[in-house]
């Protein structure tokens, strides 16, 4: 289904998904931002897991109370029985997956045994990640996943369950790896620094030097740890707090840069647009619409 705006949604509610394990599974690409009221408000699945997979983009969302963050290339999490939402029923320009998936232990599922998700589903309870890195291999069992759904034939049952059991091993298997790929106390420092300054000038040079380390070694250990620059970081809490700021206040756009650390409008705009894909002023009037 294609909106007005050219945000394309196809999605499969539990009565035409291939899998009794499965209540929804979707697919989406938001060109703008769009104020979704009615998958975005506050929901909860009592019995069913939350996997998504961001494509592109990134979304804005929150969990009990807390919101993240969510970019391209990151899953994210949600668990039976939890308050979730979109922050202010917006969903930001991105493309993603999703699927809400009962890990019920009483039976298997596409080679995996009742052990095997037992095990499997204690793994993502005990670890509690909530947002890591996905791969390649996750995206491309969404897809499968999808295709099965629109062009069902009588082997779609057995591939769906085939293409399920293969995105629930290699979720594990990132959930793994991101409990391994822990956040170094030094660039955990660079955060605290960069989250308690971004609205002033920064520059990375002094971080590196504060952290007694290159200024080479703080960018490849920064990307290595986060999948991102720390200029890109740090851009993405101006952006952040620009946004509240447009949502919340009536400041000008050169007020609104300012007060996010940029010292040009100009530059703010264009990062602005880069980051959303549209300018401050459009975006203040979208959420009017």
């Amino acid at each position: 289904m294609t909106d007005p705006g050219g945000n394309v949604r196809k999605k499969f509610e539990e009565e035409q998904c291939h899998s009794d394990r499965m209540q929804q599974l979707g697919w989406a690409r938001f060109a703008r931002p769009v104020c979704d009221r009615e998958n975005l408000p506050r929901h909860v699945h009592s019995d069913a897991f939350e996997i998504c997979c961001i494509a592109s983009g990134n979304v804005e969302w929150w969990v009990e109370g807390q919101i993240y963050n969510v970019k391209a290339g990151d899953l994210f999490i949600t668990f039976p029985g939890e308050s979730h939402g979109g922050l202010n029923d917006i969903m930001n320009p991105c493309e993603l997956y999703w699927a809400q998936i009962q890990l019920n232990d009483n039976a298997g599922i596409g080679g995996l045994t009742a052990e095997d998700l037992k095990a499997l589903k204690r793994e993502l309870i005990d670890a509690q990640c909530r947002v890591f890195t996905g791969s390649d291999k996750i995206e491309q069992a969404f897809a499968s996943l999808i295709a099965e759904h629109e062009k069902p034939d009588q082997f779609a049952r057995a591939k769906v369950e085939t293409n399920l059991a293969q995105l629930l091993i290699e979720v594990a298997r990132a959930c793994q790896a991101g409990q391994r790929n822990q956040i170094s106390p030094t660039i955990q420092k660079a955060c605290n620094t960069i989250n308690a300054a971004f609205d002033q000038p920064i520059r990375m040079e002094d971080i590196a030097l504060e952290l007694d380390i290159s200024l080479t070694a703080f960018y490849r250990q920064f990307a290595e740890q986060l999948h991102e620059k720390p200029t890109e970081y740090l851009n993405r809490l101006r952006i952040e707090h620009a946004k509240d700021l447009l949502k919340q206040t009536d400041h000008t756009i050169t007020q609104i840069a300012h007060a996010s650390g940029y010292s040009s409008s100009q530059y703010f705009a264009t990062i602005f647009k880069r980051s959303t894909g549209l300018s401050p002023r459009d975006y203040r009037k979208s959420l009017k619409d």
